[in-house]
């Protein structure tokens, strides 16, 4: 046996049976700009954080210029060594359709928008923010979400589709919390959930892992950790599907309604935030009915209007200093560790969680980070090939089972190219 197949087998049987998977950083930038200091490119390419990107009507196809202009991006994103979260709404006014005699149209529509971007992502947010965009009640948007699951075999392989949070305290009409609940709580199944959360620098300090309560009447926390509450209601009935939470900044009263970010961004807040997340996701780790965080994504990055005073890129006002934040935070490994989970048994309904295929570049480099003992995904269900899948910790029977089977396999082939 050569010392290079000595090696191979060493490294993947050992260090990948030990847990380690493909890992993707906690940092997330809304409408990434993809400039190289953005991101730390001393990591595995696809390992470097998350891009989302949105379509704001599914009819909008290759050939119009919005579809277009956002493959591109998603295209310069992913050659900047990010992943791609893709949201896709309806139209302009609803984000999925509210009547069930226009499910089908849009689910066509959706599916296609699927197949026009393989190859560029494979996860996909169903609509944002549906209280909010055209008052889409829990009932209307279970509807439409689950008539479009269940037409995944349509879509490329390992595509993930996420159901879409509310926006917190924006409408008057829906009490956030309870609109989420029921809305979890109908659906027939779900990839994992887009959810905001925001923080307000002025009522609640400048600290987004403190607790806080602006409005008595309002239900759970009134800042940033909103989301752990949002979380509480989701993983009632999905422990194992993972979060993402695709937007946060510091608004709290809308576009152009001082303080926007650019005014009431608190130094430091950046790596703050992103350690809350890890608190979370580090003192959850051991109980399987609490899913994992896997992104925090600021909106926005891209100077796209009408949202300069929210944007990195623009750097208007304390964006400046926000942005050197986020750079310090995606070059710090801490943001790359995502804490193992015990397995969290079948997913609602029987049968194994998803295994969908990776939508980057297979490796075995661990990568800066990648401290013993620690969990990296970037999927929920995903594993390198050699480690173990998502919901099976290091040292359970499982892990060692899929790791053993895995190592073998990976060990023969790597001798037969000798």
């Amino acid at each position: 046996m050569s010392v290079r197949f000595r090696w191979t087998a060493f490294s993947i049987c050992v260090l990948g049976g030990a847990g380690a998977a493909r890992a993707n950083g906690l940092v997330c930038l809304h409408w990434h700009t993809a400039k190289a200091d953005l991101v730390d490119s001393s990591r595995p390419m696809g390992q470097r954080g998350w891009d989302v990107e949105t379509i704001l009507d599914v009819n909008d196809g290759p050939g119009s210029w919005t579809f277009d202009a956002t493959k591109s991006a998603s295209l310069a994103a992913k050659a900047a060594g990010l992943q791609v979260i893709m949201r896709i709404d309806y139209n302009a006014t609803d984000t999925v359709p509210k009547s069930s005699s226009e499910h089908k149209q849009w689910a066509d529509a959706f599916i296609q928008r699927t197949n026009d971007l393989a190859g560029v992502t494979t996860l996909f947010v169903v609509g944002n923010e549906p209280p909010l965009g055209g008052q889409i009640s829990a009932a209307q948007y279970v509807a439409a979400f689950n008539q479009l699951h269940a037409r995944k075999s349509e879509m490329p392989a390992g595509t993930r589709l996420l159901a879409a949070g509310p926006n917190f305290h924006c409408c008057p009409w829906v009490d956030g919390l309870t609109w989420l609940d029921d809305m979890s709580a109908a659906l027939a199944d779900v990839d994992g959930f887009a959810l905001h959360t925001y923080h307000a620098p002025g009522e609640c300090g400048p600290d987004p892992g403190t607790p806080c309560e602006k409005v008595a009447s309002w239900p759970g926390d009134d800042g940033f950790r909103n989301y752990r509450d949002q979380i509480e209601v989701t993983r009632k009935k999905w422990p194992n599907r993972p979060v993402y939470l695709t937007e946060t900044n510091t608004d709290t009263n809308g576009l152009g309604l001082s303080p926007d970010p650019q005014d009431n961004y608190p130094d430091g807040w950046f790596p703050k935030a992103y350690a809350d997340i890890r608190d979370y996701n580090s003192t959850t780790a051991s109980d399987p009915a609490y899913p994992q965080v896997l992104a925090l994504c600021w909106f926005v990055d891209r100077n796209q209007a009408p949202w300069a005073p929210f944007s990195l890129e623009a750097g208007q006002g304390k964006m400046a200093i926000a942005r050197q934040d986020f750079i310090a935070a995606a070059h710090d490994p801490q943001n790359y560790v995502i804490p193992a989970k015990p397995d969290a048994g079948p997913r609602d309904g029987g049968g194994p969680p998803d295994a969908p295929a990776p939508d980057h570049p297979s490796t075995h480099d661990l990568g800066p980070g990648h401290e013993a003992g620690a969990y990296h995904s970037d999927a929920a269900g995903e594993s390198d090939g050699c480690g173990c899948a998502v919901g099976h910790p290091p040292n359970s029977p499982a892990c060692a089972l899929w790791g053993l089977m895995a190592c073998f396999v990976v060990a023969r082939r790597a001798r037969a190219r000798l």
